[in-house]
């Protein structure tokens, strides 16, 4: 199984590529159509299916234009990457520490699952 990971932790990488570019279709071709992202402890979900992603992802890419990801650690297992990741520029210039976890369904991500912490401001 360790191709699929290969290839999980590829996907992976490409949605981390188009966010740094705020690129909002590139992100977006890396989810499935009914894809669902959501906050990890309370289950609250950000988005559910591929115009809810579009729409979430326009808008904060266009409102948070020194957005970036530094990817500190990334594990996957079979289809399921875990990423620990530093976010700057996010909402207003906040940064957050986050743990993503992704499910990659046939070459697309299906389900995306974050933890969040802010940071103490400086």
């Amino acid at each position: 199984m360790q191709d699929a990971a290969l290839d999980a932790q590829a996907i992976v990488q490409r949605l981390m590529e188009a966010y740094n570019r705020r690129d909002v279709e590139g992100y977006c071709a890396c989810f499935a159509p009914d894809a669902v992202t959501r906050l990890y402890e309370t289950d609250e979900s950000l988005a559910v299916g591929m115009d809810a992603i579009r729409a979430l992802y326009s808008r904060r890419f266009a409102e948070n234009p020194a957005l970036h990801i530094t990817v500190q650690a990334r594990i996957a297992l079979d289809n399921v990457v875990v990423d620990r990741q530093r976010i700057s520029g996010f909402d207003g210039g906040v940064t957050i520490e986050a743990i993503a976890l992704f499910e990659i369904r046939a070459g697309l991500i299906g389900r995306a699952s974050f933890i969040r912490r802010t940071e103490p401001m400086a």
